[in-house]
């Protein structure tokens, strides 16, 4: 059994939380292997601590190392590596209008976007996710741990704001009817382009169709 998603074609996203409405995508660019030298992308607003653990020492993005294991039970025996592939990264900036439609002027507006691929299967909406076959050896994959640790979370922004927040993906304020346009940045396994999708719900990442992310709805912003 699949869950339905609502996936938006009209790119469109709400937050109810805070009145916002979110319009994009009005631009995506894929071609990026690179986090220097952008002038879309200043080092400044990327998480720099992330970015230096996924580019070599030229700021060219690492692969990802995806490792097949068959699962081991813990007591007699551990987890084996069946197989290895390497899954060349993207990074992926999409530019988004944040509207405050409410009559208030806002302050301290969280914003937090994912990515995730997504396929149709008899139509319903799944996750694009490898499972094993009948007669793989292996029972789940894991990805590189730099790269498992973003799991489709922004890792650049440029607005930052929410000095006394945790942390600075805030928009400061907003006026009534007040729009603001911003880039965000995701990396990405180059294979998932073909399917990706954007969610822009504030409050988890889009690993699962959730009551949340489905209220909130995808973007199709594949190639």
């Amino acid at each position: 059994m699949y869950a339905r998603a609502a996936i938006k074609p009209n790119p469109l996203l709400r937050n109810g939380a805070y009145g916002i409405v979110m319009r994009g995508v009005q631009k995506c660019t894929r071609g990026c292997s690179s986090l220097r030298g952008r002038k879309s992308a200043p080092l400044c607003c990327i998480k720099l601590d992330t970015a230096t653990e996924v580019t070599d020492e030229a700021g060219n993005l690492l692969p990802n190392t995806r490792s097949y294991l068959k699962e081991g039970d813990g007591i007699d025996t551990i987890h084996e590596v069946i197989d290895t592939r390497i899954l060349p990264q993207k990074m992926v900036v999409v530019t988004m209008e944040y509207k405050n439609t409410t009559e208030d002027d806002l302050k301290d507006i969280l914003f937090f976007n994912s990515v995730t691929a997504i396929d149709e299967v008899d139509g319903n909406y799944v996750m694009a996710r490898e499972t094993p076959s009948a007669g793989d050896e292996w029972d789940f994959y894991q990805d590189s741990a730099d790269l498992a640790q973003l799991g489709g979370e922004m890792i650049y922004y440029t607005v930052r704001g929410g000095e006394d927040q945790n942390g600075s993906n805030y928009i400061s304020s907003l006026k009534a009817g007040e729009t603001i346009t911003m880039e965000i940045g995701f990396l990405v396994n180059e294979e998932d382009l073909e399917h990706l999708y954007l969610s822009a719900d504030p409050y988890t990442t889009a690993y699962e169709f959730n009551e949340y992310v489905c209220k909130s709805g995808f973007v199709n912003i594949s190639n």
